[in-house]
Formats: structure tokens, sequence, C-alpha cells
């Protein structure tokens, strides 16, 4: 009677003990933001509340809301994110299964040879059929909240690889949105270059006849020839990168290049800017872009594994127990009798009482990289906010040279007309017709070139701020990315998860 009782006062006393947490708790450090962007807001960018989650309808084009769909449905490098987080909830269910029993079935049936002395158990010599069957089970005791601390990791790690999905989502569909303005971009530069190789081959016809009309020399043709061939040289460039281009968009959609070659073959212009557009501040940006929450989360994660290495310091107590039916020289149905119950049950605990110095170095590690993941996480909130101030930068710059850009192929084109009067009454030579066209023909691409880039750096702008998700959501990350705005898209199922799956709150 004795012993049952000391048995029954060491469990409850180490169930009094559960619940006990060593090492640190989490806390998550302050981000000492900047309480505005430092980079002026111009150009109808003001500062403000904004949803971000669908900003490339702002840019009003029906072909990019399709790419982008396809994307967001389609990407295997979004595919790829989205199994790491599947792997993730895997392994916190591996975590979370420390806090039952584990249980295990157990059988043998052996025989034996006992010719050479008396067997203990029957009292017979020979050979001696023996048969097991039962079950035994291991329970650890969370004294010191070493499997407490496992499933906070675990819960951490998930929530960064949610994150993770998250941040492939938003550079996926920026990417997306980039390259098909760099698409509009090179169809209009052709579409240009077009426009002047008629011109100049107007300004040829023109020498042509001047010459025949004894009012010129040959020179002027051959430099009039020599002008419109640099012109057309430049047409299977664009059409390089125009390939190019569209290649890449058919593999970011998943698909085989030359796959949208009927979709995007039709020239169209550049998408226009919305008149105005809010930006959100330094906080909010922080707190919704994915890299800077999937640090954090990092952060948290090694966090709880200083716990678990600092738990390795205490004894490790658990319920053990077993439950089975031993037969002896009968027949395998014998052994279910009530004559061939065996069990067992009681406390253990194991301590380590020397290694060596191996835990506390553990331990060290652990915290060493903690240390590190403190870094990380603040280096990544200083690079997101610098890259929304330079895309602050490159937005306002940009649209500062696409406005003089326009005042000079204004002025170009004025300058082109006059002196083409000018040369065909005789008043001018040809060399300045010559520089005039090429100088139209180079602002003109020069103007096209950062029309597109404008549009481009308020996409980057976007994508710096963590749009293209929506964290109101509040859902967990799922798959089924029919499209990018409705119910269960990959917009949406990017959403904030809370963290506390039902997984979680099965297991609390």
């Amino acid at each position: 009677m004795m012993p049952t009782r000391l048995s029954l006062l060491l469990c409850w006393t180490v169930a009094a003990l559960a619940g006990c947490k060593v090492g640190p708790d989490y806390v998550e450090p302050d981000l000492h933001e900047p309480d505005k962007w430092h980079s002026a807001l111009t150009d109808g960018l003001t500062e403000g509340k904004a949803d971000l989650s669908r900003w490339w309808t702002l840019l009003e084009d029906e072909t990019l809301n399709d790419l982008i769909e396809q994307a967001a449905a389609n990407n295997l490098n979004l595919e790829i994110a989205y199994q790491r987080v599947i792997e993730a909830q895997a392994l916190r269910g591996i975590a979370a299964s420390n806090r039952w029993p584990d249980i295990d079935g157990v059988g043998s049936a052996q025989i034996r040879d006992t010719s050479d002395r008396i067997d203990p158990l029957s009292g017979n010599s020979g050979s001696a059929k023996v048969y097991s069957v039962g079950a035994s089970a291991v329970w650890e005791l969370d004294v010191w909240g070493r499997v407490t601390r496992l499933i906070e990791a675990a819960d951490a790690d998930l929530a960064a690889v949610q994150e993770g999905y998250r941040d492939v989502l938003v550079v996926l569909l920026a990417q997306v949105g980039l390259e098909y303005i760099e698409l509009r971009t090179l169809q209009e530069r052709i579409r240009l270059a077009d426009v002047n190789v008629k011109l100049q081959e107007g300004t040829l016809k023109l020498t042509q006849d001047r010459k025949d009309a004894g009012l010129v020399s040959e020179l002027d043709v051959r430099q009039a020839e020599q002008n419109l061939a640099r012109t057309k040289s430049q047409v299977p460039v664009l059409e390089l990168f125009l390939g190019q281009t569209e290649n890449r968009i058919s593999v970011l959609l998943g698909a085989n290049p030359g796959s949208l070659d009927e979709k995007l073959s039709k020239a169209a212009s550049i998408p226009t800017l919305p008149k105005t557009d809010t930006v959100i501040g330094p906080l909010e940006a922080l707190r919704r872009r994915p890299d800077v929450r999937q640090a954090e989360r990092i952060l948290a994660s090694e966090t709880a594994r200083i716990g678990v290495a600092e738990a390795e310091l205490y004894p490790q107590f658990s319920l053990s127990g077993s439950f089975g039916f031993d037969g002896l020289n009968g027949n395998l149905s014998d052994t279910f009798n009530s004559d061939a119950i065996s069990s067992s049950f009681g406390p253990q605990f194991r301590w380590n009482l020397f290694d060596g110095g191996a835990v506390e170095s553990n331990i060290a590690a652990q915290k060493a990289r903690t240390a590190q993941a403190l870094d990380s996480y603040r280096q990544t909130v200083l690079l997101a906010l610098e890259e929304v101030e330079n895309s602050i930068i490159a937005y306002a710059k940009q649209s500062t040279r696409r406005a003089l850009l326009g005042e000079s192929v204004t002025a170009a084109q004025r300058a082109v007309e006059l002196v083409e009067t000018l040369y065909k009454d005789g008043l001018t030579d040809f060399q300045n017709v010559l520089d005039s066209q090429r100088s139209l023909s180079q602002e003109q691409d020069a103007l096209a070139i950062t029309e597109g880039a404008v549009v481009q750096a308020l996409v980057q702008l976007y994508k710096a701020l963590g749009g293209g998700w929506n964290p109101e959501a509040h859902s967990s990350v799922s798959k089924d990315a029919s499209s990018t705005g409705g119910e269960g898209s990959a917009v949406e199922k990017a959403g904030e998860t809370d963290n506390k799956t039902d997984t979680d709150k099965a297991d609390k």
C-alpha cells in the first residue's frame, strides 16, 4: 500500500508543477518606425488609409487583370510556397502530438530452448512456447514547458511560412505588372519607330526628287538613306526584347513560352495612372509587408526554442505503463484469459547529470540564433523602409522627367516641321533636317520609355507597401486560386492568420 501511495503522491506533485515554462516569453520588438515618409509625396500621391489588396485594378487594364488572375492561379513558385505551408502544418502537428501519450501495441511469439536447464516459469525442461500481446504507453509530463515551447516554436514556424507564401504572392503580382508594362512600352516604342520610318521614307523620296531635279547633290540622298536604315535597325532589337518579355510573362503564368502570343501580340497603350493614389504610412506598411511579418515570426520561433534548450537542464518526468496477456506452453487462444494478464504503471524520470557541457552549449547556441533572428528582423525593417522611400523618389523623379520629355517632344515635332519647310524652300541644308529627325526619334523613344517607367515606379511602390493580398481576411493560407479577388482567391487566402489553427485549438 505504501509504494502505491508514494507513486500517487509523486504523480500529483508532478501534475501540480505542470505548466511551469522555462526560457523567455516572446515580446515583439519595437519597430522604431518614422512617423511619416521622408520623401515628398507628389504627382497625385497622398498619405492615408488605402486598400492595396487589388492595386492592379487602379490601372484600368482588363488584360492586366486577366494576367494577374492567371498568375495567382498557376504560377509554380507560388505552388511551391503553398506546399511549404502544407509541410509546416504537418510539422506543427508533430510538435502538438507531444502533448499526448505515446501508445504502442506490442506482441511476440517465441520458442525457448530450455533443454539444458529447468525453465523458471514452467518448471519444465526442453522447449517452451511463449506468447505475449498487449500495449505500452509513455506520457511525458510537461513540467518545465518543453512541449509547450516546442508547440510555440512550431506555431511561429507555420506563421512564418504562411508569410513566405504571401511574400511570393506580392512579388509575383508586381513582377507580372512590371513585365506587362514593359511589354506595352516596347510595343509603343516599335510603333513610334515605324512612324519615324515612314517620316524618313518621305524625306528620302524628297531628296531623291530634288536630286533628280538637279537641286541637291547625291550626298543628301545617301544621308537620308543612312538615317532611314539606322531607324529601321532599331525595330529588330525592340522586337527581340518584346518576344523575351512575352515569354517571361508566360512563364510567370505557369504557361509555355509563346502561349500568350495571340493574347498579347496586338499592340495596346501603356496602362494609365490613377489621377490620385493614397500611400499608407510607415507603421501600416511594415505591418502588412509579408517579409517583415515573416522575419518577426522567425524571431518568435527562435525565442521559444531557448526554452526547449533550457528544459534539458531539468529532469524530465513521465508516466509509463503496460497491459498485456502472457501465455506459456499453450495455444495462442489460451493466452487471452484472466490468469495471463500482466500490467504495470508508475512514474519515471530522466535527468542528465553530466554531459560535458553539451546542454549549456546548446543553450548558448540557441541564444545566438535568436540574436541573429533579431538583427535579421531589424535589417528587414530597414530594407523595407528603404524600398518604399526609393519607390516614392523614383515615381516623383520619373514623373518630372516625363513632363519635361513631353515638352521636348512637342518642340522637336515643331522643329521637324519648320526645317522641312526651310529645306524645301532651299533656305537650309539637309544636315539640319537629319539632326531634327534624329532628335525627334530619340525624344519620342525616351518619352515612351519614361511613360512606362512612371507606371512601373508606381507598381514598385505598391509592392514596397506590401500590396497584393488582403490582411483583413484573417484566414490561413489555402489553395484555390481561380481568381485574385473573389472568394477563395489567392489574394484572399493569403489573408492574415491569427496563428490559432484548428489543430491548435484541439490541442488546448
